[in-house]
């Protein structure tokens, strides 16, 4: 079966590790063309490379997602050498596992500004043009039985991965 993803322009924040790298490379094989987004320059380009390696398409573009100017900037790069996403996975974030009597008010402050920003701006500068086109997903959506069971998967390893995280965290004391 075809995939209704094949051909599709796949944007995707946070592409440099985790569920983001995850993310594109799961889109990557279902054949879609991926721009992939991130602030570390040498994990994102590694991660496009592997991609590449398989046999699909990735343009990696590394950007701080917290700054305006920085993501219209890329925008518009992304426009000229790519075109206008078919689907923008808004994934980017940071943070450390910590008690939270051992993270400051400022990191907190970036761990829940980062990802609200960084979609906020990735979605605004993406998004009207979209809606004039008539097309376009802001999220991952499967679209038949085989990415559904896919997602399902991704989606427990996530969980489990939390869990582990949770029993580690448990068993340290600040």
């Amino acid at each position: 079966m075809a995939s209704a993803i094949g051909g599709k322009l796949v944007l995707v924040t946070g592409a440099s590790s985790g569920i983001g790298r995850a993310t594109a490379e799961l889109f990557a094989e279902r054949g879609a063309r991926l721009i992939l987004l991130a602030r570390n320059t040498e994990l994102l380009e590694e991660v496009a490379a592997g991609i590449r390696e398989r046999g699909a398409k990735a343009a990696a573009f590394s950007v701080d997602l917290s700054q305006a100017q920085d993501v219209e900037a890329v925008a518009e790069r992304i426009r000229r050498e790519q075109g206008i996403p078919d689907i923008v996975v808004n994934n980017a974030g940071a943070g450390r596992w910590l008690p939270l009597v051992r993270t400051s008010l400022e990191e907190g402050r970036a761990m829940i500004e980062l990802p609200y920003l960084a979609a906020f701006y990735v979605t605004r500068v993406f998004l009207p043009e979209m809606l004039q086109r008539g097309s376009g997903q802001i999220g991952p959506y499967p679209d038949d039985q085989h990415e559904k069971d896919r997602l399902r998967d991704l989606t427990r390893i996530v969980h489990r991965l939390a869990e582990r995280l949770r029993l580690h965290r448990g068993k340290t004391r600040p």
